[in-house]
């Protein structure tokens, strides 16, 4: 096992540790935060969409129609992470820490992977291990962050064993990026964190390459340039940043309105964005940086979720319970239309039987999954939460 940091037993940290314990004593009687929202995600292809919310894994057809649901109920899970829609498997993390490999055709589990319980003066805490983010695979390996750092697992022959963990000073919500590509150098996983540092790590022994401080806590992962061999990151700290992807070292920045919490889109030399303060940018990737931005204010309710653009068109949801739908060729409005609960999370697009749907993930249980026609933003199907 490969640690990155060693904790120093000094006054603060012992303050700290009485802290973590409270806290996780007061979710345990709570039932967690009184915020939460299904983690939404789809197959490569776009054929199959999973919801995760509360004690149930759900998978969909695009036309609206159950696939199957998956329900941990001996251990009684939650899941809120966005699951990885693999070809022939579903993986999910939980709120205890588990991973979930789940059959993609009928549901069933294959496996779980089950962390050993950390304890601290004869408390467990394993409930500071909750993963809310989603997991990466390269080949027999999995990548995935929790509220201590990112882990590698070997799943080889189903039987997974953790390789190595790398401890950060605060959770790891973002997705670990895994980039393998000889023009930019070795194999190498990137991981943003909360803690505002973005960690370049050996994928094999979970060793930094090195380490960036970014002023502003990462919710999210980076988005590749692999023309000019950058990285693309927001923080929560009203800044977007261009990084080297050798060296981390800061090519560019450009000051937002808000805080940025999805990742960035990159097309055609632009990056498609929004903010938490309703703001919504176009940004021109340039040899130097950045370019002269457009950007369009679409209200003082956050947009989390990160943009798409479909047959080119823009389309952006609002934590106003909007989806907006924008011409790129002139940035004028195809559409805009009220899903009925505020916007979130998991937009993305994919081929229904009548046409090209956008999927969109909401915080109300009764509209908890919504898919609107892009042609006219009417609403083609929803999906309640399960119970």
């Amino acid at each position: 096992m490969n640690t990155s940091r060693q904790a120093r037993l000094t006054p603060r940290y012992w303050v700290l540790a009485i802290l973590i314990i409270g806290g996780v004593l007061l979710t345990a009687c709570s039932g967690g935060s009184r915020e939460s929202w299904a983690g939404v995600s789809k197959d490569a292809n776009g054929e199959v969409v999973v919801v995760s919310f509360e004690k149930k894994v759900v998978a969909y057809n695009t036309d609206g129609s159950r696939k199957w649901t998956y329900e941990d109920s001996g251990d009684k899970a939650k899941f809120y992470a966005p699951a990885l829609v693999t070809s022939d498997r579903v993986y999910v993390g939980d709120y205890s820490g588990r991973i979930h490999a789940i059959n993609r055709d009928d549901g069933k589990r294959i496996w779980i992977y089950k962390p050993e319980s950390r304890k601290f003066l004869g408390f467990s805490l394993g409930a500071s291990d909750r993963i809310l983010g989603p997991i990466t695979q390269n080949g027999d390996s999995l990548y995935y962050g929790n509220e201590h750092g990112v882990y590698k697992l070997n799943i080889a022959n189903d039987d997974p064993q953790k390789v190595w963990e790398f401890e950060t000073d605060h959770s790891v919500w973002a997705q670990p990026l895994y980039v393998n590509d000889p023009e930019l150098g070795e194999p190498t996983l990137f991981v943003a964190s909360l803690d505002q540092h973005f960690y370049a790590l050996n994928p094999e022994d979970g060793k930094p390459r090195w380490t960036v401080d970014l002023d502003g806590a990462l919710v999210s992962h980076p988005v590749l340039d692999t023309e000019n061999h950058r990285l693309y990151i927001g923080t929560l700290n009203y800044k977007l940043y261009a990084l080297n992807f050798t060296d981390g070292k800061k090519v560019a920045e450009f000051k937002t309105e808000g805080w940025v919490w999805d990742t960035p889109l990159l097309m055609d030399s632009n990056l498609y964005f929004g903010d938490l303060s309703g703001w919504l940018y176009e940004l021109p990737v340039t040899s130097d940086g950045f370019g002269e931005v457009w950007k369009t204010h679409l209200g003082d309710a956050a947009l989390r979720a990160a943009p798409i653009v479909v047959d080119g068109v823009l389309v952006v949801a609002s934590q106003n319970e909007k989806v907006y739908a924008i011409n790129l060729e002139d940035k004028s409005r195809k559409w805009e239309k009220s899903v009925g609960a505020p916007a979130i999370a998991g937009l993305f697009s994919v081929e229904g039987p009548e046409g090209t749907l956008l999927i969109i993930g909401t915080k109300d249980k009764e509209k908890l999954l919504v898919a609107l026609n892009l042609s006219d933003g009417e609403q083609s199907w929803s999906k309640k939460a399960e119970k």
